[in-house]
């Protein structure tokens, strides 16, 4: 097998992996099984995950835990970055269920900051103008833009907030594999590229090749402190 191939392969495995992982999480989140953001891996999705940050379940009687409410931790620490608040044309992402909830994201600062989300356009990554009441289903289901939205050169983004299926401390990054943000950040020119995991999703190493572009920073409950 070449490096490539193995890579590949590696790849994969990762992304099944988080899939289970985060499909553990929403029902167990459903079902009222934690108190707390686990510290490592749901319980159920455990099995042969590259180590991630710490061990610890978080597990507990909790009740009225949501993801969105565990997400608001990260946007709190993003949110009183410097460069967060020195932004003023912010690149988000609308959330799918396996991502960080963005919605309250979206909503805080939709009248203060110039938001910005993407729009899937063959093999790229169209930049759009964010306005609520303009949105409809896109690419996996993936809320978007009206093409009708205004362009935003990605030249103009200040700070961009990046999805990922898996994170390294060190700013590397797993997409879903078909390259669309790693052919989109080295055009953010000016931008601070910013990732944001639950612990799971933040491994110790990744099978990164040549193209799969670097984030500045990642956020994650182990960086809260």
């Amino acid at each position: 097998m070449n490096p490539s191939d193995a890579s590949r392969q590696e790849k994969a495995r990762i992304r099944r992996e988080m899939k289970q992982a985060w499909a553990a999480l929403n029902t167990g989140v459903r079902a009222g099984k934690y108190s707390d953001v686990p510290a490592g891996v749901p319980e159920s999705a455990s099995s042969g995950l590259v180590s991630g940050q710490g061990s610890g379940s978080g597990q507990g009687p909790g009740s009225g835990v949501s993801l969105e409410a565990w997400a608001g931790r990260l946007w709190g620490q993003i949110e009183a970055s410097k460069a967060f608040r020195g932004a003023r044309t912010v690149l988000l992402y609308a959330s799918l269920p396996d991502e960080v909830p963005t919605t309250a994201l979206l909503r805080r600062w939709a009248g203060d900051k110039r938001l910005v989300l993407p729009l899937v356009c063959g093999d790229e990554l169209l930049l759009k103008a964010y306005a609520p009441d303009a949105m409809r289903p896109g690419y996996r289901g993936i809320p978007e833009p009206l093409p009708t939205c205004p362009d935003v050169a990605p030249e103009e983004i200040d700070f961009a907030l990046i999805p990922g299926v898996a994170f390294t401390a060190q700013g590397g990054r797993l997409g879903r594999g078909k390259g669309y943000y790693d052919r989109l950040l080295p055009r953010l020119s000016r931008a601070v590229k910013v990732g944001a995991a639950f612990p799971f999703q933040v491994l110790e190493r990744l099978p990164l090749d040549v193209w799969d572009a670097r984030l500045d920073v990642v956020y994650s409950f182990s960086s809260l402190g």
